[in-house]
């Protein structure tokens, strides 16, 4: 009997490694001392292999089994809920709101009697305050007016000659001079209907620098030109939509 008991625990054994983890409940009359100094010899051991688990960890073994045959949506319900982590609230926008969304732009004019250049750039500081940069590059003969306008100015032509930006006229839009040089000149050049010839052309170059801040109204750029032989009258528009939540629809 003992040779049977012993080649069934160690079928048992080889066959599935868990039976080593349940209760092992000896044969009726296994208590009895009588029975166990019957023989006289003492009892073979059964090899048990290492890394057995001990009882208390049972339930921790069988737990991650189930986990691992289970579905992965029960997988949570077999091992408890996960902790609660706590919600990090989203960080604080640092980025500056503007109003305008454009910052260059410029006209280049070329005529038989004057190549002119105009370039600026609006500068939105984000902090209720902006700046204008006016450029003027002309070589001949010709008229420049460059203003502030609201966009309901009338894009049309006028008789008058050069005209300047006026502190009287900026104060619509809360604006100041903060910086102006005037440059004037001769240049020498190839002739234009001659280009064997040499002719010398005026020359003027100007710079200005405007400041202004809240309350201001919207504020588009218009330029006019008035030369012998041409003109041009322009205006142009910042994208006020780029970045204010409520659109701008300009009026006239």
């Amino acid at each position: 009997m003992q040779l049977t008991r012993c080649c069934f625990v160690f079928l048992v054994q080889g066959s599935l490694y868990l039976v080593i983890c349940g209760q092992e409940d000896g044969p009726p009359g296994s208590e009895d001392p009588e029975h166990d100094d019957h023989e006289g010899q003492p009892r073979p051991r059964v090899p048990r292999k290492r890394g057995h688990i001990s009882p208390k960890s049972r339930p921790l073994a069988n737990s991650t089994l189930l986990g691992l045959l289970a579905p992965p949506g029960e997988v949570w319900g077999i091992l408890g809920q996960p902790p609660n982590r706590p919600k990090q609230s989203p960080l604080p926008s640092t980025k500056v709101k503007k109003i305008f969304g454009w910052g260059d732009f410029y006209s280049n004019i070329k005529t038989v009697a004057l190549n002119l250049l105009v370039t600026g750039k609006i500068v939105d500081h984000g902090n209720g305050t902006f700046s204008v940069h006016f450029r003027h590059n002309a070589t001949g003969q010709g008229n420049i007016s460059i203003s502030l306008v609201p966009p309901s100015k009338a894009v049309e032509f006028h008789q008058e000659q050069q005209i300047f930006i006026e502190a009287k006229a900026s104060k619509i839009f809360n604006c100041r001079m903060e910086w102006e040089k005037v440059e004037r000149g001769r240049r020498t050049s190839l002739c234009t209907h001659d280009p064997a010839k040499i002719c010398s052309r005026d020359h003027a170059q100007s710079s200005a620098t405007w400041s202004c801040s809240q309350p201001f109204k919207i504020v588009c750029v218009y330029i006019a030109f008035y030369s012998t032989d041409y003109r041009l009258v322009q205006k142009v528009c910042p994208d006020y939509n780029y970045h204010s939540d409520t659109p701008y629809y300009p009026s006239g």
